[in-house]
Parts: structure tokens; C-alpha cells; sequence
């Protein structure tokens, strides 16, 4: 599990976040967004969403595939969809 409760995580993505402080930030999707902060790595963010609405999820996670070239937006380190 993690420091935001107990979230069920894939074990890759356990793996990925491991010894990181969770910090629940607000978004706009009726996702649950996550800051996590490491000593020796980047700030990174965790969205996980509902079922219903993975789809915009994927949307998104495209458009900051093919922006990333043009403009700053966020890197996708991860996607899990189950």
C-alpha cells in the first residue's frame, strides 16, 4: 500500500511509487490526483480514476503524448488501465 491510505496499487506501479510522500491535490476530471515528492527524484503526479471515466483518462494521457513535442506539458511516465 501507500501514504495515501490504502489504495490498491498493479505491482508495477507500487514498485513506481515506492518511498514517496502522497499529497492528495484537487483536478477537474473526478479523478484523484496525487502529488509525490522523493528526496532524490522529481516531483511526479498519480491520476487514478474511476472506471467511468477511464476513457477521458486515455484521451488525455494522448493529447500529452503528442503535445510533448510543442509545448511543456507533464511527461507520461505510466499508464495502467485495467
Amino acid at each position: 500500500m501507500n501514504s495515501a491510505g490504502s489504495i490498491p496499487l498493479l505491482p508495477d506501479l507500487e514498485a513506481h511509487t515506492a518511498n514517496t510522500d502522497w499529497h492528495e491535490t484537487s483536478g477537474e476530471s473526478g479523478s484523484r490526483v496525487f502529488r509525490l515528492t522523493h528526496l532524490t527524484q522529481p516531483v511526479r503526479f498519480l491520476k487514478i480514476s474511476p472506471r467511468e471515466i477511464q476513457r477521458d483518462l486515455r484521451l488525455e494521457r494522448n493529447k500529452l503524448i503528442r503535445l510533448r513535442h510543442h509545448l511543456p506539458v507533464p511527461q507520461v511516465q505510466m499508464v495502467a488501465i485495467f
